[in-house]
């Protein structure tokens, strides 16, 4: 059946005088003939029924009450858990009149109106314990919660469906989202970093169709650059002067040119063979030694850490 937010289910009131012409008529179907006498309690008349002294029955009013099932719509903003933020509900719903007399009593004109207070307070009781981002959760709940209401005395209610906006919350939905996304990436990449070099390996490869030649270079470049840094800074070291022990210079000779050689530093026999690049500049680091050790007087003092029977 089609929704609508409410109705007004007393379709007619007819005021009815002591002398009538006339005889009153049964209701239609779907709908019921309350009669208001001058003493005494409100009658209802069904379809199909006859009317009680219709021609002389000191009847003051009558009402004619609408008997059928509607499906209606209520709208209101409940509270969520944190008070900054609210749930913005729709509830649908269907309403059927199943009391005229106290529909008419109460003068009932909006059915909508009339139930809302108990629906609202129902929902208020459930809305208040969930977030507002845990949407589907109070969904869930406030519909569970409204398929133990079945109406009041008036009316009877069912088919309750709730469903729930969160308006002005994007922001925090994007930053959820992010942070979700940002936790699965560092996850992923934890395996990576946990599985060592091989895998971090096996991570560019998959990244790149498989070809290494751009890691090879990068590789090749960071070494060079660490080289030339280290290189840099053993040549102003050794040339800051004479603040500068033999012995500590020689050890720094030995400790960069391990670094940039990859092994440590020393002589190698003449084999008769061209020298690489490795061994000249290996033989060039230790004749810089030698001519230091020259330059230092007999009688100076020991270095420090150098035996007596060293010198």
């Amino acid at each position: 059946m089609p929704e609508q937010k409410t109705y007004d289910p007393i379709l007619e009131t007819t005021e009815l005088p002591r002398l009538r012409l006339g005889a009153l008529t049964p209701p239609r179907m779907g709908t019921a003939l309350v009669l208001e006498p001058a003493r005494g309690e409100p009658l209802v008349v069904l379809p199909g029924e006859r009317v009680p002294d219709r021609v002389f029955g000191n009847y003051r009013r009558s009402h004619l009450v609408d008997l059928g099932n509607y499906g209606l719509e209520l709208t209101v903003a409940l509270p969520s858990q944190d008070p900054s933020f609210r749930f913005d509900t729709t509830v649908s719903f269907n309403c059927q009149v199943t009391n005229p007399v106290m529909v008419t009593t109460n003068n009932i004109r909006d059915m909508t109106s009339a139930v809302r207070p108990r629906l609202v307070k129902i929902l208020r009781a459930v809305s208040q314990r969930y977030d507002v981002l845990d949407v589907a959760a109070a969904e869930a709940a406030m519909n569970s919660a409204l398929d133990r209401y079945y109406g009041n005395s008036a009316a009877r209610l069912g088919e309750f469906t709730v469903e729930l906006e969160t308006g002005g919350t994007s922001a925090i939905h994007e930053v959820r989202r992010q942070a979700r996304l940002g936790g699965m990436r560092r996850g992923d990449m934890r395996q990576v970093v946990d599985g060592g070099k091989n895998e971090m390996f096996a991570q560019w490869l998959a990244l790149h169709d498989g070809d290494p030649d751009a890691l090879f270079a990068q590789e090749a470049d960071g070494t060079e650059l660490e080289r030339m840094f280290q290189l840099e800074a053993m040549r102003m070291y050794l040339s800051s002067g004479d603040d500068v022990e033999a012995f500590d210079k020689s050890r720094v000779r030995e400790y960069i040119a391990e670094r940039v050689l990859g092994d440590k530093m020393g002589p190698k026999p003449d084999t008769g063979k061209r020298l690489s690049r490795r061994d000249r500049i290996r033989a060039s680091l230790a004749a810089a030694d030698q001519e230091s050790g020259k330059d230092t007087p007999k009688d100076a003092p020991p270095a420090v850490g150098e035996p007596e029977e060293d010198r």
